[in-house]
């Protein structure tokens, strides 16, 4: 009887209270070099006996000398080794419990190595094998190449990936490492070669960063010395160049292969991590479509009915960085969404915003940062973004208090600064 009084005398209309996230306590990360002079970054909070290792090459597309060999080399490198035949390889680490995977992104690229402390010793070479010593083949690459190709084809019957490729290229230009997209021709036209010249030129000391993580002993940093403390392999760093670029015009509209709906992106160039409006333009970006509950959420999914989703997202590279609106919306809806949005823009423009709002995304913000340093797998994972965007860790901490800070002022005068409709650039690509 009382749970039944209790249960009826909730207001389910009024939400839990807010409270702010007063402080964010970072973990401690040790920082130090192999015999080599390779760094490594050391999350050493784990209880359970397990580690993770992450080997970072830095890069990425920058020190392409063929377009497409950073990312070739980045998925090949695991097949087989000098050492370790592909069968031999997937059967070791099957034997051991580990698990073993790869990742690329434009400006980096990871092996990534999950095992047991017990068998450290028995696994870590085996990594090192992979990263110094790999064998690529013209089997491994050939079926490579078809499966991207085939892939591709697929991609390029979508409109949502035809107008961000699109736009990707008109921002950056087609000669821009960030810039240009992959082709057929591009698959089609690399060999073993580019990838042994790729690996032996840019798999290097110079390139090379360390991020370990979970429960590490001693026998684990000692085996990691015996393995990566002793390579001698170095190269020149390479430049980034900005290929200038002008927008002939700022609507682009482009014939799509989808049959049902428009996609649409609006968006402009911005600054890499490293610019001193970094933390409050991802404040900015949340509020007006950067979650569920944002704006463009509430007002074009919500009220309107138009779109299943829409966000407005930051990509920010090493080097350079972009934020874009993207949507997809029958073409009877296209017009009434690009007015809404730049409305929506509009009013941030010239309104502050309430506490109120800006309380819960802030929070939601720092929330997931809180979630993101659970635990110290998660937080290799944080320490390795801010390593490859050349930002250091005491900075990173800066931008989280920079975060709690931010008033409706600066809010609006960062929609001012870099949501301006003459500055972005529109693009649709109809159905």
């Amino acid at each position: 009887m009382w749970v039944e009084t209790f249960a009826m005398s909730i207001n389910r209309k009024i939400g839990p209270e807010i409270k702010p996230i007063d402080d964010i306590h970072l973990p401690e990360v040790s920082f130090y070099t192999l015999g080599n002079g390779v760094p490594v970054y050391e999350v050493n909070t784990g209880t359970q006996e397990a580690f993770k290792l992450e080997i970072l090459t830095i890069g990425g597309r920058l020190n392409e000398s063929k377009k497409m060999v950073s990312r070739a080399t980045a998925s090949l490198i695991r097949e087989a080794t000098q050492d370790y035949s592909q069968k031999e390889l997937a059967e070791k680490l099957d034997y051991y419990g580990a698990a073993l995977s790869s990742k690329f992104n434009m400006d980096v690229t990871s092996l990534i190595l999950f095992s047991l402390n017990k068998h450290a010793a028995s696994v870590i070479p085996v990594i090192g094998s992979i990263y110094l010593r790999p064998e690529f083949s013209e089997k491994e690459l050939d079926k490579y190449i078809q499966r991207n190709i085939q892939n591709l084809d697929i991609e390029l019957t979508k409109n949502d990936v035809l107008a961000y490729r699109e736009y990707t290229e008109q921002l950056f230009g087609k000669e821009n490492i960030y810039g240009y997209n992959s082709t057929a021709d591009l698959y089609q036209n690399l060999t073993v070669d580019d990838l042994k010249d790729h690996h032996y030129t840019h798999y290097s000391l110079q390139n090379t960063v360390i991020v370990l993580s979970g429960c590490i002993t001693d026998e684990i940093r000692d085996v990691l010395e015996m393995e990566f403390g002793s390579f001698k392999k170095i190269s020149a760093i390479s430049v980034y160049k900005d290929v200038p670029t002008s927008i002939g015009q700022n609507k682009v509209v482009l014939s799509g292969k989808g049959k049902v709906q428009d996609s649409i992106i609006i968006g402009r160039r911005l600054f890499n991590k490293q610019h001193p409006d970094y933390a409050p333009i991802i404040l900015a970006n949340t509020i007006l479509g950067g979650y569920f509950g944002s704006r463009l959420m509430k007002v074009v999914r919500e009220e309107k009915g138009y779109t299943y989703n829409i966000g407005s997202y930051l990509d920010m590279l090493k080097y350079d960085g972009f934020y874009y609106i993207s949507t997809d919306v029958a073409p009877e809806n296209t017009e009434d969404t690009i007015n809404e949005i730049y409305r929506q823009i509009d009013l941030l423009q010239k309104n502050l915003v309430s506490d109120g709002e800006l309380l819960m995304v802030k929070n939601y913000i720092l929330g997931n940062i809180l979630n993101m340093l659970d635990g110290p797998f998660k937080v290799s994972s944080w320490v390795k973004t801010l390593v490859t965007h050349d930002v250091s860790l005491l900075r990173g901490h800066e931008i989280i208090q920079e975060l709690q800070h931010i008033d409706g002022r600066k809010i609006r005068e960062i929609f001012r600064k870099y949501y301006q409709p003459s500055d972005v650039l529109e693009l649709i690509v109809r159905s």
